[in-house]
């Protein structure tokens, strides 16, 4: 060690050293994208690189920001100069023989890794051996994974897996994103993945992968309970749950947790249909729907429901089936009208075949919603009033909303202004009964729009500023945009332009976000209708 206050002292280590006293810790993070062409470029050479780029980025994609793969890759590349990018491109698509191919000379991401795993401590007397965390940790296809979810697929106490997790953590086989949140590597996910297929027993891997999806499925249906109390619960079984599910003492609690979630929920989803897990493929997308739909994630609900609705026909199970038509239905919403309604008829047609009364009524209820949709204004009454039929017999008050609110946007389209008023202040009754805010903002905002048709601008604003702020307090933003729209029309026949165009253009904004570009394009044309009668 040199004694000189002129010089320093470099220490590398795959491990942290926390007994190294004075010293100044650097973590060396994978590199980012501009880093990791630069370094390939360096290897193989910008031009060819340039000639082939969409290989590249599947080369690069595959090395997944780590030095030594990115090497690899180059090195390969610039001893074989007659092979086109995309024959390596081609080799590292497949995650079974990926590691394999990060080899060149005594370079190899494979003995790297071992040597890491290897090195791994025992684990204390009762907690989990982190090796074995880590190879069942390689099962889970989520980008990410918190401690609560670890715990599940270890079947272990959180405070016991705590300490084996961050072992791996030292080692650097494990990142650490936040308190009690984990992520790997992508190589290290497939090394992972592979020490589990060799080491672990087939009963060990289906089991472990049944805990953390059965803890998924549990704690999204927790969830979705505290979001939307009124909505269909999903019949949840017996399901082997050794882990607890999450509890959630709010709203925002729930939302939060979702939002953290939510691509591990979509991948959970997907897991377990391609596991064969086809009773969870589709319950964990309909316990997870009042969360899409309260946050407006079309696209998640969408996918999971489609995977969900595959697994569900696998089951032959018709009330699975039903279920999934019907929520995929109400995803499709204003965005694909005509299928929307045709998911909604199959599963009205599969409620009955079955003698499922709500689910009929459920089904009817959202038949009348996308006949409104479609401006088939008769039969969208027809479908409500058998619903309201059906909810009141049933004694169900959110059903008899739905169905009164559903009646009093048909009877405003059909010109009957008077009794859709009465209709939706019916609906609106109950659902203030019920606590539910979020129907109470939808009533609100239909009712202002009924006064709109009515010319009456005063009552109009009174009731769609009231449906906006219940909106925004909970952070529902297509709620937010069709009622900002609503606001804008009405400031604009009140001779408000100014004011008319910032609501617009908020209510533009956000759908086009939110990838509504149907009703994102009705908007704008609304603004270009101000901006063309301005002085």
């Amino acid at each position: 060690m040199p004694g000189s206050v002129s010089c320093g002292v470099l220490v590398t280590s795959r491990n942290l050293l926390p007994d190294l006293a004075g010293g100044r810790l650097v973590d060396l993070d994978v590199l980012d994208d501009d880093e990791a062409r630069a370094l390939l470029a360096e290897i193989v050479g910008a031009d060819r690189l340039g000639a082939e780029p969409d290989a590249t980025d599947q080369v690069l994609a595959a090395c997944a920001g780590l030095p030594l793969a990115i090497r690899i890759a180059g090195v390969r590349l610039a001893a074989r100069t007659g092979w086109a990018i995309q024959a390596l491109a081609g080799r590292l698509a497949d995650e079974r023989r990926r590691i394999d191919e990060f080899k060149a000379g005594d370079l190899a991401v494979r003995a790297c890794f071992q040597v890491s795993f290897g090195s791994l401590p025992a684990a204390r007397p009762g907690r989990p051996d982190p090796a074995r965390a880590f190879r069942l940790l390689g099962l889970w296809h989520g980008p990410s994974i918190s401690l609560p979810a670890v715990s599940a697929l270890l079947a272990e106490p959180e405070d016991h897996v705590a300490d084996s997790l961050e072992m791996l953590v030292d080692a650097h086989l494990l990142q650490s994103l936040a308190a009690e949140r984990y992520r790997f590597h992508d190589l290290l996910r497939v090394y992972a993945a592979e020490k589990a297929e060799t080491e672990e027993t087939q009963q060990d891997r289906d089991e472990a992968v049944l805990r953390v999806l059965t803890w998924y499925l549990h704690t999204a249906e927790a969830a979705g309970r505290v979001i939307s109390p009124q909505h269909a619960r999903v019949p949840l079984g017996d399901g082997q749950l050794v882990r607890p599910p999450l509890a959630f003492a709010s709203l925002e609690h729930a939302l939060d947790w979702c939002e953290t979630e939510r691509a591990d929920l979509v991948a959970a989803a997907s897991q377990a249909a391609t596991s064969s897990l086809h009773e969870i493929a589709w319950k964990l997308p309909a316990a997870a729907m009042s969360f899409f739909y309260r946050r407006s994630h079309w696209a998640d609900w969408v996918a999971t429901h489609s995977d969900g609705l595959d697994s569900a026909r696998i089951l032959g199970d018709r009330l699975a089936e039903a279920w999934m038509l019907n929520n995929l239905g109400m995803a499709f919403g204003l965005q694909r009208k005509e299928q929307a309604v045709g998911c909604f008829e199959e599963a009205l047609a599969i409620y009955r075949e079955i003698g499922d009364q709500q689910g009929q009524a459920r089904a009817a209820n959202n038949v009348a919603q996308a006949c409104l949709r479609l401006c088939r204004f008769p039969e969208a009454l027809q479908a409500a009033r058998r619903s309201l039929t059906v909810q009141q017999q049933a004694g169900d008050r959110y059903g008899e909303g739905i169905a009164l609110g559903n009646l009093g946007d048909a009877c405003r389209e059909l010109g009957r202004s008077d009794e859709a008023i009465d209709r939706l202040e019916q609906a609106l009754v109950i659902f203030r009964e019920l606590g539910d805010q979020h129907s109470e903002a939808d009533s609100l905002s239909d009712l202002g729009d009924v006064y709109l048709t009515m010319g009456r601008l005063g009552d109009a604003v009174t009731c769609l500023r009231a449906s906006l702020a219940i909106w925004r307090a909970n952070g529902e933003r297509h709620g937010q945009a069709a009622t900002l729209s609503r606001l804008g029309l009405a400031q604009k026949r009140a001779g408000r332009p100014k004011e008319a165009r910032e609501l617009l253009s908020e209510a533009h904004f956000i759908l086009a976000e939110l990838g509504d570009l149907g009703q994102a394009a009705e908007v704008k044309a609304g603004l270009a209708e101000l901006t063309e009668s301005a002085p």
